[in-house]
Protein backbone atom coordinates (compact mmCIF):
# COMPACT_ATOMS: atom_id res chain seq x y z
CA UNK A 1 0.00 0.00 0.00
CA UNK A 2 1.32 3.43 -0.92
CA UNK A 3 1.25 5.74 2.06
CA UNK A 4 0.38 9.40 1.72
CA UNK A 5 0.27 11.24 5.04
CA UNK A 6 -1.22 14.69 4.83
CA UNK A 7 -1.88 16.71 7.95
CA UNK A 8 -3.32 19.88 6.46
CA UNK A 9 -4.78 22.62 8.64
CA UNK A 10 -7.17 25.40 7.87
CA UNK A 11 -4.44 27.71 9.19
CA UNK A 12 -2.55 28.43 6.03
CA UNK A 13 -2.04 27.96 2.37
CA UNK A 14 1.07 29.74 1.12
CA UNK A 15 1.07 30.38 -2.62
CA UNK A 16 4.23 29.80 -4.63
CA UNK A 17 6.09 27.89 -1.93
CA UNK A 18 8.67 26.71 -4.40
CA UNK A 19 8.86 30.05 -6.15
CA UNK A 20 10.84 31.86 -3.51
CA UNK A 21 13.20 34.61 -4.53
CA UNK A 22 16.75 33.60 -3.53
CA UNK A 23 18.57 36.35 -1.72
CA UNK A 24 22.17 35.98 -0.60
CA UNK A 25 22.71 37.00 3.00
CA UNK A 26 26.42 37.32 3.76
CA UNK A 27 27.36 36.48 7.36
CA UNK A 28 30.26 38.27 9.03
CA UNK A 29 32.46 35.28 8.27
CA UNK A 30 32.00 31.91 6.61
CA UNK A 31 30.18 30.80 3.48
CA UNK A 32 27.32 32.60 1.80
CA UNK A 33 23.89 31.93 3.29
CA UNK A 34 21.06 31.48 0.83
CA UNK A 35 17.74 32.93 1.91
CA UNK A 36 14.62 32.21 -0.18
CA UNK A 37 11.67 34.55 0.35
CA UNK A 38 8.32 34.42 -1.45
CA UNK A 39 7.33 37.36 -3.61
CA UNK A 40 4.26 38.09 -1.45
CA UNK A 41 6.30 38.51 1.73
CA UNK A 42 6.70 41.84 3.50
CA UNK A 43 9.00 43.89 1.23
CA UNK A 44 12.55 44.07 2.49
CA UNK A 45 12.10 41.55 5.28
CA UNK A 46 14.70 38.81 5.73
CA UNK A 47 14.83 36.14 8.43
CA UNK A 48 17.77 36.44 10.79
CA UNK A 49 20.22 33.62 11.36
CA UNK A 50 18.74 33.26 14.84
CA UNK A 51 15.24 32.81 13.36
CA UNK A 52 16.55 30.19 10.97
CA UNK A 53 18.24 28.30 13.81
CA UNK A 54 15.01 28.48 15.81
CA UNK A 55 12.91 27.15 12.92
CA UNK A 56 15.33 24.32 12.17
CA UNK A 57 15.55 23.47 15.85
CA UNK A 58 11.76 23.33 16.19
CA UNK A 59 11.48 21.01 13.20
CA UNK A 60 14.23 18.77 14.55
CA UNK A 61 12.46 18.56 17.92
CA UNK A 62 9.15 17.68 16.26
CA UNK A 63 10.67 14.85 14.25
CA UNK A 64 12.70 13.63 17.24
CA UNK A 65 9.51 13.43 19.31
CA UNK A 66 7.65 11.49 16.61
CA UNK A 67 10.54 9.09 16.08
CA UNK A 68 10.93 8.49 19.84
CA UNK A 69 7.25 7.69 20.24
CA UNK A 70 6.49 10.94 22.11
CA UNK A 71 3.35 11.62 20.11
CA UNK A 72 1.84 13.77 22.84
CA UNK A 73 4.92 15.99 22.80
CA UNK A 74 4.87 16.23 19.01
CA UNK A 75 1.16 17.05 19.02
CA UNK A 76 1.77 19.88 21.48
CA UNK A 77 4.19 21.46 18.96
CA UNK A 78 1.39 21.91 16.40
CA UNK A 79 -0.66 25.05 15.86
CA UNK A 80 -4.28 24.86 17.02
CA UNK A 81 -5.33 24.88 13.37
CA UNK A 82 -3.17 21.84 12.66
CA UNK A 83 -4.49 20.01 15.72
CA UNK A 84 -8.03 20.71 14.56
CA UNK A 85 -7.42 18.68 11.39
CA UNK A 86 -6.55 15.45 13.19
CA UNK A 87 -7.60 14.25 16.67
CA UNK A 88 -4.74 13.13 18.87
CA UNK A 89 -5.72 9.41 18.84
CA UNK A 90 -5.62 9.40 15.04
CA UNK A 91 -2.31 11.29 15.01
CA UNK A 92 -0.77 8.79 17.45
CA UNK A 93 -2.12 5.81 15.49
CA UNK A 94 -0.68 7.08 12.20
CA UNK A 95 2.71 7.63 13.80
CA UNK A 96 2.72 4.24 15.54
CA UNK A 97 1.88 2.47 12.30
CA UNK A 98 4.62 4.24 10.42
CA UNK A 99 7.25 3.59 13.11
CA UNK A 100 6.42 -0.11 12.90
CA UNK A 101 6.62 -0.11 9.12
CA UNK A 102 9.59 2.19 8.57
CA UNK A 103 12.21 1.07 11.06
CA UNK A 104 15.16 3.30 11.86
CA UNK A 105 15.76 6.61 10.12
CA UNK A 106 18.72 6.46 7.73
CA UNK A 107 18.74 10.02 6.46
CA UNK A 108 16.63 13.16 6.27
CA UNK A 109 17.47 16.11 4.05
CA UNK A 110 16.19 19.66 3.84
CA UNK A 111 16.01 20.28 0.10
CA UNK A 112 15.06 23.93 0.40
CA UNK A 113 13.85 26.39 3.01
CA UNK A 114 11.51 29.17 1.88
CA UNK A 115 10.28 32.04 4.04
CA UNK A 116 7.40 34.48 3.96
CA UNK A 117 6.21 37.16 6.39
CA UNK A 118 2.65 38.45 6.62
CA UNK A 119 1.47 37.14 3.23
CA UNK A 120 -1.79 38.74 2.15
CA UNK A 121 -3.57 35.44 1.43
CA UNK A 122 -2.73 33.77 4.77
CA UNK A 123 -5.48 33.62 7.40
CA UNK A 124 -3.10 34.98 10.04
CA UNK A 125 -0.14 37.35 9.90
CA UNK A 126 3.21 36.02 11.01
CA UNK A 127 6.32 34.29 9.77
CA UNK A 128 6.16 31.03 7.80
CA UNK A 129 9.12 28.74 7.14
CA UNK A 130 8.50 26.05 4.50
CA UNK A 131 10.92 23.11 4.56
CA UNK A 132 10.99 20.86 1.48
CA UNK A 133 12.13 17.44 2.69
CA UNK A 134 13.21 13.96 1.72
CA UNK A 135 13.99 10.98 3.93
CA UNK A 136 14.93 7.32 3.85
CA UNK A 137 14.31 4.66 6.50
CA UNK A 138 15.38 1.07 7.04
CA UNK A 139 12.22 -0.19 5.31
CA UNK A 140 11.15 2.89 3.33
CA UNK A 141 13.58 4.12 0.70
CA UNK A 142 11.12 6.59 -0.83
CA UNK A 143 9.78 9.55 1.14
CA UNK A 144 9.40 13.21 0.26
CA UNK A 145 7.20 16.10 1.29
CA UNK A 146 7.31 19.34 3.21
CA UNK A 147 6.65 20.92 6.58
CA UNK A 148 5.59 24.50 7.26
CA UNK A 149 6.38 26.11 10.57
CA UNK A 150 4.52 29.17 11.84
CA UNK A 151 5.78 31.92 14.13
CA UNK A 152 3.16 34.39 15.34
CA UNK A 153 5.71 37.14 15.98
CA UNK A 154 9.47 37.45 15.88
CA UNK A 155 10.90 35.80 18.96
CA UNK A 156 7.83 33.61 19.56
CA UNK A 157 8.25 29.82 19.32
CA UNK A 158 7.80 28.13 15.96
CA UNK A 159 4.91 25.67 15.69
CA UNK A 160 4.11 23.06 13.07
CA UNK A 161 1.44 24.54 10.82
CA UNK A 162 1.31 21.92 8.08
CA UNK A 163 3.05 18.72 7.08
CA UNK A 164 2.80 16.35 4.15
CA UNK A 165 4.74 13.13 3.63
CA UNK A 166 4.50 10.94 0.53
CA UNK A 167 5.96 7.44 0.83
CA UNK A 168 6.20 4.02 -0.73
CA UNK A 169 7.44 1.32 1.62
CA UNK A 170 10.01 -1.14 0.35
CA UNK A 171 7.68 -4.13 0.69
CA UNK A 172 5.00 -2.32 -1.31
CA UNK A 173 7.58 -1.26 -3.89
CA UNK A 174 8.72 -4.85 -4.37
CA UNK A 175 5.11 -6.01 -4.76
CA UNK A 176 4.32 -3.33 -7.36
CA UNK A 177 7.47 -4.21 -9.29
CA UNK A 178 6.74 -7.96 -9.09
CA UNK A 179 3.12 -7.71 -10.23
CA UNK A 180 3.18 -4.67 -12.51
CA UNK A 181 6.80 -4.09 -13.45
CA UNK A 182 9.47 -1.51 -12.71
CA UNK A 183 7.87 1.08 -14.96
CA UNK A 184 4.67 0.97 -12.91
CA UNK A 185 6.66 1.46 -9.71
CA UNK A 186 8.54 4.41 -11.17
CA UNK A 187 5.29 5.95 -12.40
CA UNK A 188 3.63 5.52 -9.00
CA UNK A 189 6.53 7.23 -7.27
CA UNK A 190 6.70 10.02 -9.85
CA UNK A 191 2.99 10.70 -9.28
CA UNK A 192 3.57 11.06 -5.54
CA UNK A 193 6.59 13.31 -5.97
CA UNK A 194 4.42 15.87 -7.75
CA UNK A 195 3.37 16.85 -4.20
CA UNK A 196 7.00 17.31 -3.10
CA UNK A 197 8.41 20.76 -3.92
CA UNK A 198 12.05 20.73 -5.03
CA UNK A 199 12.34 16.93 -4.90
CA UNK A 200 14.03 15.26 -7.86
CA UNK A 201 13.79 11.45 -8.01
CA UNK A 202 17.04 9.65 -8.77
Amino acid sequence: MIIVMRLIPALLIIPCLSAGVPLAAQPASGPMREVNVTTDSTPGWLPSEAEERAARGALDRYFAAVEAGDDRGAYAMMTPGQQATIPFPDFAAVNAGFRTQAGALRTRRVLRLTWTKDPADAPRPGIYAAFDLSAAWANVDRECGYAILYQEAEGAPFQLGRIESNRIGNAEAREIERTQGRTALDQAWMALTQHCPNYRPE
